[in-house]
């Protein structure tokens, strides 16, 4: 009956770690992006058209028209999500990703596929090019590619 009742008093302490672990989630999902609302960053993203800009990505013109844009430089100051947010923060380009928590890194994955679904770009090369911008560590290039499996069946990454 001990053992019994401490399984039970075990479940019930996992369920509560995951209703806040949930909870957590629940408010990434509410707050995401609410800072494009904000004037400054809603007149950098209405300079660009979107929907041209993110077909671009990895590109040189890409790069160029994200780098001259004041509002989606705010965007990244402002959220976690981002690995730009780390900018100044660290000492290394290398580093933003790996600055990242394991719950910006899951909004991060969550906001690149959304972002593929938005603008009709294909989202595994759209992972193969961010891992070429932001330089992620092999194991947290693991990670992202695990988050990627588990939520969109991308291929499972092999361990080395």
């Amino acid at each position: 009956m001990k053992t019994l009742l401490k399984m039970l008093r075990h479940k019930a302490i996992i369920n509560k770690n995951f209703e806040l672990f949930i909870g957590k989630v629940k408010e990434r999902q509410a707050m995401h992006d609410a800072s494009k609302f904000q004037q400054d960053e809603f007149d950098g993203f209405a300079e660009l058209d979107s929907e041209e800009v993110f077909k671009l990505y990895g590109t040189e013109e890409y790069k160029k028209r994200i780098a001259d844009n004041k509002g989606i430089e705010l965007h990244y100051k402002r959220n976690s999500h981002h690995p730009e947010f780390y900018l100044g923060k660290h000492k290394l380009e290398e580093e933003l990703i790996d600055a990242m928590s394991f719950t910006d890194i899951l909004e991060m994955v969550i906001d690149w596929k959304s972002a593929s679904e938005t603008y009709g770009t294909d989202f595994e090369k759209s992972l193969s090019i961010s891992k070429e911008r932001f330089l992620p560590s092999p194991y947290t290039w693991h990670m992202i590619q695990l988050i990627a499996h588990d939520l969109y069946g991308t291929p499972k990454p092999a361990l080395k």
